[in-house]
């Protein structure tokens, strides 16, 4: 691809950019249309864009396809950004869009949130030219609708959690609070520390070399007061921070504009918010400084269809990104690690095994991984409600690199695996017929896996499966007792054969030590 025009649709924006492939594969732009929106507040207040903003999305739309048809580019792609995308009524919006491009180019609905984090820490890498793989990182975003926070644990993020306090939310308490006469600055503050409480517990013992705050304000911030910059990173240290928030802390946006001329009066009110969670992270991450970066998520999109490089890095990023969140998250429920990294390391075994056989996708090994270590996240629910536990648990998580769709699939068959009842574990109508498909399949894998240490101590010295004819051998070499493992394994034994039409046979070789 030499040549692609992207338009991306956020709350605030409508962007266009028609960028060409330059020298070392990076992106030279050589057109760049943006028209402001304010659909933001439309889905705070109401939930869904009114009509008269969707005749000017279209009508702005339109003449933005018009000018990317002129430049002939190879592909024309289309992003929504998450705020557009919860909207009640989004869907209308989508095929609406669909239809104007008349199915001839991409329409990519992106996990705004995780290519945000990967152009974090791009961009730190570039300009501070340090090794991600062995720093630990403190980020947060702060957007219309939440501020979403991260730390990095050896270059991959292991916890991640969304704060519903974004720009406009914050405005609507900066009105309420000055109308009350209360100290807005000092209560929002605390508001913020105390959303910040479980994420200040995970950062435990490691000592954090970074903290960053992608905001649109950042150019504003470093307009007005003391910075250093390399690359697109704006630089603050801790005296200048504390200083900025000094001096608006008492201030009513009316007064910060007054102070600050050339701020516009939205600026005046989220300069304010900005400079609030800026110190905030500061002091709770106990650096000496904080990176500024700007939000331009629209050219970050661009320069990563031109670096397949980069693009592959993203995926391995986010799929190691998501396992290391997953055993954050089983670690904070007190799962036995040990035990759910042998059902992992058993099933993944099973999976290789099946997978020729069964075209079992790379997709499917993925979810079995991250099955198999939450498998026991809901246990304090005890014997009868820890299926249900550890559903809900999985679906209300934030875990990076999962959409709401795969948690879904992962939570049922989390739930699944911890119920006796086949018939039951079957009744999946509210999934598609694919992910039906994809839930049994892997819940007969863990079922099965799973049995191989089922008193938890580890016994299966060797293991092997093989596929002979409708059989599937297991064989286990072990110094062990494995009554206990044979019962439950001929007990459980079903799922398979019902799902792969396989016969699971178990031999067992015992050795004395």
């Amino acid at each position: 691809m030499k040549r692609l025009a992207c338009i991306y649709i956020g709350s605030e924006r409508i962007e266009l950019i028609i960028a060409q492939r330059g020298a070392n594969k990076k992106a030279h732009i050589i057109d760049h249309a943006l028209y402001p929106l304010q659909f933001d507040y439309e889905i705070f207040q109401n939930g869904f864009i009114s009509t008269s903003s969707n005749q000017l999305l279209e009508r702005v739309f339109k003449e933005y396809l018009r000018l990317a048809k002129e430049n002939m580019p190879d592909k024309i792609q289309v992003i929504f950004s998450n705020e557009i995308s919860r909207a009640e009524n989004f869907l209308f919006i989508y095929y609406r869009i669909n239809d104007l491009l008349e199915d001839q180019n991409a329409l990519i609905l992106t996990n705004e949130d995780e290519l945000e984090l990967f152009c974090i820490i791009s961009e730190l890498n570039i300009s501070e030219n340090f090794d991600v793989s062995s720093t630990n990182i403190m980020m947060a975003a702060i957007n219309a609708n939440q501020i979403n926070f991260s730390l990095t644990n050896n270059g991959f993020i292991d916890f991640t959690e969304q704060i519903p306090y974004g720009y406009l939310k914050l405005s609507e308490m900066v009105e309420t609070i000055t109308k009350e006469r209360t100290h807005y600055s000092k209560l929002l503050s605390e508001i913020i520390e105390n959303k910040l409480r479980l994420a200040i517990s995970h950062i435990g013992k490691r000592k954090l070399k970074y903290v960053s705050l992608t905001t649109k304000d950042a150019e504003i911030i470093a307009q007005n007061f003391k910075h250093d910059q390399k690359g697109e990173l704006f630089i603050f240290n801790k005296d200048t921070i504390n200083e900025a928030y000094h001096s608006i802390k008492e201030l009513t946006p009316e007064q910060i504009r007054t102070r600050y001329p050339n701020l516009t009066e939205a600026q005046s009110i989220t300069l304010q918010s900005t400079i609030i969670v800026a110190r905030q992270l500061i002091n709770t991450a106990k650096t000496d400084q904080i990176f500024l970066i700007k939000r331009d998520l629209a050219k970050s999109i661009v320069e990563l269809q031109f670096k397949l490089t980069k693009q592959r890095e993203l995926s391995t990023w986010i799929e190691e990104g998501s396992y290391q969140s997953v055993i954050a998250v089983s670690e904070r429920y007190n799962v036995d690690q040990r035990h759910a990294e042998l059902v992992e390391k058993y099933s993944l075994q099973l999976y290789s095994a099946l997978k020729k056989r069964y075209a079992l996708s790379k997709k499917e090994k993925r979810y079995l991984a991250l099955a198999a270590r939450l498998l026991d996240i809901g246990q304090f629910g005890g014997e009868d409600g820890q299926a249900r536990a550890s559903e809900e648990i999985i679906l209300r998580e934030d875990i990076i690199g999962l959409s709401q769709a795969e948690r879904r699939i992962i939570a049922r068959v989390c739930y699944n695996v911890k119920v006796n009842d086949y018939d039951k574990t079957m009744d999946t109508r509210e999934f598609s017929m694919d992910e039906s498909l994809i839930i049994a399949q892997l819940t007969a894998i863990i079922k099965l896996a799973s049995t191989l240490d089922q008193s938890r101590k580890n016994k299966v010295g060797k293991l092997t499966y093989s596929l002979k004819d409708s059989e599937l051998i297991v064989k286990v070499t072990t110094t062990h007792n494995t009554q206990l493992e044979n019962y439950y394994f001929n007990r459980d034994s079903k799922w398979v054969e019902r799902i792969y039409d396989l016969k699971p046979v178990l031999k067992v070789k015992r050795i004395k030590v």
